[in-house]
């Protein structure tokens, strides 16, 4: 019967001491003392978002234009060549060391000769040796294959493009004096026709 008595008192005991041991976690978990999901975790599946609700993803992050900005040492802002006439926009261009290419027969209300639209726009960043575009009301004007017998290669061909023309080629090449030029100087093109130059 002691024996008996004995084992009673110590299972109570350990009832006891259990029940008070979960009691104090309860109460620590409740306090903040104890993380909950640390006594759990492993029996929790991982969360996926649910079905029909899209995840959020980051805004992208806005860029700007490209061309708002220099992207070389020596870029400089396209000036505002509209309204003015052709010749005085072509040299004001290629006084910043700019290329340009002279299209025509743009439908505008401006008088011919006017330039109405140009590629690049102003304010846009170019740099030296672009080519830019210049669009111009009305048709080419008439122009005259220049004197250059005589002449360097390379005078020639810059006196050539400063009235306007275009060089369509160099049958022997681009070294020596200008020999010849057809059309014969004197002839009246247009504006952008072009002409060859022989050098030797």
């Amino acid at each position: 019967m002691t024996a008996a008595f004995v084992s009673t008192l110590l299972l109570l005991g350990i009832v006891g001491w259990s029940a008070g041991w979960v009691a104090a976690g309860s109460e620590l978990e409740r306090r903040g003392q104890i993380d909950p999901t640390t006594t759990n975790q492993a029996s929790k599946p991982p969360t996926s978002p649910s079905p029909g609700r899209p995840t959020t993803s980051p805004t992208p992050t806005e860029t700007g234009n490209p061309t708002a900005t220099p992207t070389r040492a020596d870029a400089f802002e396209m000036p505002d060549l509209v309204n003015k006439d052709f010749r005085v926009a072509r040299l004001d261009a290629m006084n910043k060391r700019l290329g340009v290419n002279v299209v025509f027969n743009e439908r505008s209300i401006r008088a011919n000769g006017t330039v109405v639209r140009t590629n690049p726009v102003a304010g846009v960043y170019v740099f030296p040796g672009l080519t830019i575009q210049l669009h111009v009301a009305g048709p080419p004007p008439k122009v005259l294959v220049p004197q250059i017998v005589g002449k360097s290669c390379e005078e020639g061909k810059d006196a050539v493009l400063e009235t306007g023309l275009k060089i369509s080629e160099y049958p022997g090449g681009t070294k020596g004096n200008v020999t010849k030029v057809e059309p014969v100087p004197g002839t009246t093109l247009n504006w952008n026709d072009g002409v060859k130059i022989f050098c030797a």
